[in-house]
Order: structure tokens, then C-alpha cells, then sequence
């Protein structure tokens, strides 16, 4: 995901991704992924070498929460899972694969 390309609109949804790595699992906010070239010029993101962005998760105000999980082992692509709204409803907005 690049700043210029994809990241506003993950960010105006208040998404956050879930990194894995060797030493376990984290959450990073969409708007802090990114590195500035005026800080580090060698790095894009956070992500260490040996990590990989496992989740996103969109948690819009009012809309409850979605998340992009791999479809299965091997698959390609992404499938949106619906999540929960902060009454605890299942929100049914955006489920699809």
C-alpha cells in the first residue's frame, strides 16, 4: 500500500493492519505505517524484512468494523469479513470474497 496511491482512503476509515512476524503479531494504524523519507529515506513502512501485513481491519465511526483476510492456503486474493458495530450487532455491510 502506497501513501500516495492507496492509503487515504484507509486512513479516512481509520483502518489498521495487522503485522506477523517471528516475534508475534501487532496492529498498526493505516496513518502510522508509513515511514517519511525525512526520517528514514530507506524505508517505506514500519514492516521489519520479516514480517507481513496479515489483516486490514476498517473500524469507520459508526459503521462497526470489517476485515480483509486471505481467502484460504494459497489463495490470492481477499475476502472482506463483516464485524461487529460498538452495540455489538453484526454489521452486514461489506461481507463479500
Amino acid at each position: 500500500m502506497h501513501p500516495s496511491d492507496t492509503a487515504p482512503a484507509p486512513v479516512a476509515l481509520q483502518a489498521s493492519v495487522v503485522i506477523a512476524g517471528p516475534n508475534g503479531r501487532r496492529t498498526v494504524a493505516v496513518e502510522n505505517l508509513h515511514v517519511p523519507p525525512s526520517e528514514d529515506y530507506t524505508r517505506e513502512t514500519v514492516i521489519e524484512p520479516d514480517e507481513i501485513i496479515t489483516e486490514i481491519v476498517f473500524t469507520a465511526a459508526r459503521s462497526g468494523a470489517a476485515k480483509l483476510l486471505p481467502q484460504g492456503a494459497g489463495a490470492p486474493g481477499l475476502g472482506l469479513r463483516p464485524g461487529r458495530n460498538s452495540s455489538g450487532h453484526l454489521v452486514q455491510r461489506g461481507s463479500g470474497g
